[in-house]
C-alpha cells in the first residue's frame, strides 16, 4: 500500500473510533493531516509513516491512580522506554514484547532458550487474561517465540555411572550421602528432583504380583507417571525409612543439592558436568532404552505429554544399535529375495 498524505477527514465510512476523532477535530476547528496505512503495530512499522507524515509517531499510554478517579494520558517519544514496575493488559502494545525480547537478550546477555523461555510466559498470561475478560485484545497472539536450540541430552556412561554408585563417601557426611543417592534414585526411577523430595508413601502400590510401584502426578504438568522400582530402588526406599517422615527421602534444597553433585563429580573422578537432571537422562538412555524398554513406555514412566520429548530424553547409544541391527538380522535371516 502506497503511503500519501491527505488533509482532513476521507470521504468515505471509517469505523466509529476513527470517525469520532475525525468530529471531534472538526468540532474544534483544528487543522489536519492523516496517513492512510496498514495495520502498524510497533514503533518500527511506523517508521514509514513518520516519514510521509514528517513528524515522529509517540507511544501514547492511558493511565489512571489506584481510585481509578484521575486519568492521564501519556505520549512519550516512540524510542523512548517506559519504565515501571506494573503494567495494564490496556497499556500494552505490540512492541512490547519485542522490547522485551531485545532487553533479555542483548542487555541482560540471556541464552536464546532463557528468553524463549521468559517470553513463553508472557504469550500465556495474555492468552489466559483474553480468555478470562481481563484483556480485550489476545495481545502477541502473532508473535512468534525465538526457535528453541535442541541440545543432546547429558547421560552418564556407564562406566561413569557405576563410579558414581561406588564412590566411596566419609560417614559424616550426611549430605553427600543423601545428595548421591538421590541421584542414584533418579537413575533408577526417573523422577525429577521437585517430585523425589515430595514423593510420600502414598505414592508407592503393589501390584499381584507383589512387585512395588511408584505411581505419582509430576509437579511440573500434572501428568502421572509410573514406573515399577528396582530393587536398586526399594533398596534406596528402605534405607531413608523413618515413620517420623511423610515423605520417602529427607529434604535436601536445591542449591545445596547442586553443589553437592559438584563434589560428588570430583569424589568419583568423572569429567562430566554433573547435576541432579542427568540422573532422569540416564534413566531414559542407559537404564530403560539400551534394556530394550520400548520408548512408548519409557515416555509413560517419565511423565511426558508427548513421545517427541521422550524421544530427546532417551539417546540412541551405538550399543543400542548395534543390539537392534543384530536383532534385524537374526530375524530377517530366513527372507529371500526374488528378482
Amino acid at each position: 500500500m502506497e503511503l500519501e498524505l491527505h488533509k482532513g477527514r476521507p470521504a468515505d465510512r471509517r469505523i466509529d473510533k476513527e470517525e469520532r476523532c475525525y468530529a471531534l477535530l472538526d468540532s474544534l476547528g483544528i487543522e489536519y493531516y492523516r496517513v492512510d496505512h496498514e495495520h502498524a503495530d510497533t514503533i518500527e512499522a511506523c517508521h514509514g509513516i513518520e516519514s510521509v507524515l514528517g513528524c515522529g509517531i509517540c507511544k501514547n499510554l492511558f493511565l489512571c491512580n489506584r481510585q481509578e478517579t484521575t486519568f492521564y494520558l501519556l505520549m512519550i517519544p516512540g524510542d523512548k522506554k517506559f519504565k515501571t514496575k506494573d503494567l495494564a493488559f490496556g497499556q500494552l502494545t505490540e512492541q512490547f514484547i519485542h522490547d522485551y525480547e531485545n532487553f533479555i537478550l542483548d542487555e541482560k546477555g540471556h541464552a536464546v532458550d532463557t528468553a524463549r523461555h521468559y517470553l513463553a510466559i508472557v504469550k500465556k498470561s495474555c492468552r489466559k487474561a483474553y480468555k478470562e475478560g481481563h484483556s480485550e485484545r489476545f495481545m502477541f497472539q502473532h508473535y512468534v517465540l525465538p526457535k528453541q536450540t535442541v541440545k543432546t541430552p547429558k547421560a552418564l556412561s556407564r562406566e561413569s555411572f557405576e563410579k558414581i554408585r561406588d564412590v566411596e563417601i566419609a560417614p559424616h557426611r550426611t549430605t553427600h550421602r543423601l545428595a548421591r543417592d538421590l541421584f542414584l534414585f533418579a537413575c533408577y526411577t526417573g523422577v525429577a528432583y521437585s517430585d523425589a523430595v515430595t514423593i510420600t508413601k502414598e505414592n508407592l502400590h503393589t501390584d499381584e504380583d507383589g512387585k512395588l510401584w511408584l505411581k505419582y502426578r509430576r509437579k511440573k504438568n500434572e501428568l502421572r507417571a509410573s514406573v515399577k522400582l528396582l530393587p536398586e530402588a526399594v533398596d534406596l526406599i528402605e534405607k531413608y525409612h523413618d515413620d517420623e517422615r511423610n515423605t520417602l527421602f529427607p529434604m535436601i534444597h536445591y542449591p545445596s543439592l547442586r553443589n553437592h553433585m559438584k563434589a560428588l563429580a570430583v569424589l568419583a573422578g568423572i569429567k562430566e558436568n554433573l547435576c541432579y537432571h542427568v540422573g532422569r537422562h540416564s534413566f531414559a538412555s542407559l537404564v530403560t532404552l539400551e534394556a530394550g524398554v520400548p520408548i512408548e513406555t519409557i515416555s509413560k514412566m517419565l511423565g511426558h505429554s508427548n513421545i517427541q520429548t521422550t524421544q530427546v530424553y532417551a539417546r540412541v547409544t551405538p550399543k543400542k544399535l548395534f543390539e537392534d541391527m543384530d536383532r534385524l538380522i537374526e530375524a530377517t535371516k530366513d527372507f529371500k529375495l526374488v528378482l
